[in-house]
């Protein structure tokens, strides 16, 4: 038999952790960051917007993911 209530903790603490995320203060802080004189070099420039493309691209797999499951769920009984 399904553990819904387990299943259940797990939804709500998924949510929980994206909830955290969003109101996280990274970004502004990240944008307080660059912007001052002298920040940093081309490369390490580079090494910023690789690792900001790669947060990007989790977040929006992320996205998906959940789509998916959402998807599947309300598939499964029909």
């Amino acid at each position: 038999m399904a553990d819904i209530a387990q299943l259940e903790s797990k939804v709500r603490s998924l949510k929980d952790a994206i909830s955290k995320l969003h109101d996280a203060k990274h970004a502004d802080l990240l944008l307080q960051i660059i912007h001052k004189p002298g920040w940093t070099t081309v490369r390490e420039n580079e090494l910023v917007h690789a690792h900001t493309d790669s947060l990007h691209a989790q977040v929006s797999d992320v996205h998906k993911a959940f789509d998916a499951l959402i998807t599947i769920a309300e598939k499964i009984g029909k």
